[in-house]
């Protein structure tokens, strides 16, 4: 039985992506456009941070090395992600086979968050500093166990290595699960998943990076992180933003491509496009899984902010004017990330350029500002998807919205993003909640799944088709099985699962293997 399981899973997945429409995106822009003032400016200054929890460690004696052309700061949360499948140490690995010119590149590494390490050289019972030397993996102090969600955590790295390692360009990438704008970046194993939301991470930024040297780049190898949200948080102290609008594999990046650092000639456009391009090229010719990677220039974050402002307040007019069915149509056709299971939907996570195209027919000009702004702050965007997407997500509530709408919308409200926008969400989920027309989970729908019965929940609808979860257990945990069904037909295929962590985003699909043990309960 079990094998049979698996077999069927390889057909689904190979269907899947015979099915759907691949498309790449076009080269780096080669410089931003000149875009017109939306009038949003986010006052940072404005943000209370009281509630954020901030524990900086005792950074350890290590002598200063003497400045080079650039230092890669890791922050590698190893969660599920390492103690279950090894992941982080398969990019440690990278990282040594990169051939990176050590003369001219520190690559310091903190890691911790897992309950176990595959790699010897990292410790499974404390936080650890490594960096690369000698093309291996050296361990240089280690700072106790530290929730790797505390803000004082990251800032205390960042400090270290800006202190301990000097360097012309500093760069941080931050490794883990990633939620998007709600759920925010990681999940520390040994402090209960413990997560950082946005309003967390900037205030680590804050108190670590110097205003007057911003970091070459934030990079998330994580899902869901390219956002405009988190672009915005970035912006004071990072030039780009590289991350994913969509779910990563759990590969994640390809850390060979590091080896770009050590160019002089490079720019920090150029270096952060070669990691992108690196991470989309090691899907392969024919991915099985949809990937996106972006490359931000964060000053374009608040024209992009402002413009969808100004597009969420025409659409703010027209809600009470006879316009929510069609804006509600537009939001549930409009490509969304994250949306794996009913666990994860209230991420809702949705392409700002597909949602904008949406509306283009309705507002010309705002949908079109929206796209040129977009244009200016995007450098770099490569995808395989079944939709063309713009490389900026956003928040936008719909799939969560019965449960979580209270939690999610008073967390968005916290980030001071722009007004209008912010006003529209709450206004489109309250209008959500009071129509009983609008069905956010369809009639729950039972199908024969191996002479089981089990329930199917809508997740979302797919180009020919709809995605539905099933609650299961794998080996005796907790997860949720992906369905899909075509249109029309009567029986679904099975594409994989999903574990259940909460709001947070595996990095990949989870994937039936031969020895699983899996069951479906009686409906």
């Amino acid at each position: 039985m079990k094998k049979f399981f698996a077999a069927i899973f390889a057909l689904a997945i190979a269907l899947a992506a015979c099915a759907a429409p691949v498309r790449v995106a076009a080269p780096p822009a080669a410089a931003p456009q000149v875009v017109a003032d939306f009038g949003y400016r986010r006052s940072v200054n404005a943000l209370g941070y009281t509630d954020v929890a901030y524990h900086e460690w005792d950074a350890p004696d290590v002598a200063p090395q003497a400045k080079k052309l650039r230092t890669l700061l890791i922050y590698m949360n190893g969660s599920d992600l390492e103690s279950e499948t090894g992941a982080g140490t398969a990019d440690l690995k990278e990282l040594c086979k990169s051939g990176v010119d050590e003369g001219a590149v520190n690559v310091v590494i903190f890691t911790g968050g897992a309950n176990r390490w595959h790699a010897k050289a990292i410790s499974d019972t404390q936080c650890e500093i490594s960096v690369l030397k000698n093309g291996k993996i050296a361990p240089v102090a280690t700072v106790g166990e530290r929730d790797m969600g505390d803000a004082g955590t990251l800032a205390a790295f960042i400090k270290f290595g800006l202190a301990n390692y000097p360097a012309e360009h500093t760069s941080l990438i931050l490794w883990d699960h990633g939620g998007g704008s709600i759920a925010g970046y990681g999940a520390d194993e040994k402090f209960n998943m413990s997560a950082l939301t946005l309003r967390e991470l900037e205030f680590a930024f804050a108190k670590a990076v110097p205003a007057d040297a911003p970091l070459e780049f934030l990079g998330f190898d994580a899902c869901l992180m390219a956002n405009v949200e988190t672009a915005l948080i970035a912006a004071p102290y990072a030039e780009f933003l590289v991350a994913s609008e969509s779910l990563e594999p759990g590969s994640g990046w390809d850390y060979r491509a590091v080896q770009i650092l050590g160019e002089r000639d490079a720019d920090g456009a150029t270096v952060s496009a070669a990691l992108a391009e690196a991470y989309i090229l090691s899907g392969g010719a024919e991915p099985e899984e949809e990937l996106a990677i972006s490359v931000v220039r964060t000053d374009g974050a608040e024209s992009v902010m402002g413009a969808l402002g100004l597009l969420a307040e025409r659409c703010r007019e027209d809600l009470t004017h006879g316009g929510f069915a069609e804006l509600t149509t537009a939001r549930r056709g409009t490509k969304t990330f994250g949306d794996g299971t009913p666990q994860d939907a209230d991420c809702d996570m949705i392409d700002v350029a597909d949602f904008a195209a949406a509306l283009a027919e309705r507002y010309p000009k705002e949908a079109e500002d929206v796209r040129s702004a977009l244009a200016n702050a995007v450098a770099y965007n490569s995808y395989y998807s079944d939709r063309d997407l713009g490389g900026l997500s956003a928040y936008h509530i719909f799939g969560g919205a019965a449960d979580a709408a209270q939690y999610t919308l008073a967390v968005y409200a916290d980030l001071q993003m722009s007004e209008q926008y912010t006003r529209y969400l709450f206004d489109f989920a309250n209008l959500l909640a009071q129509s009983a027309e609008i069905l956010l989970d369809a009639p729950d729908r039972e199908a024969e799944l191996f002479g089981k019965r089990a329930e199917l929940y809508e997740i979302s609808r797919n180009y020919n088709g709809m995605l539905y979860g099933a609650a299961c257990t794998v080996n005796g945990e907790k997860a949720d099985a992906l369905v899909f069904f075509d249109d029309g037909a009567a029986a679904g295929r099975i594409l994989g699962y999903r574990k259940q962590d909460g709001y947070l985003i595996q990095k990949g699909y989870d994937e039936f293997k031969p020895d699983d043990v899996v069951e479906f309960p009686t409906a």
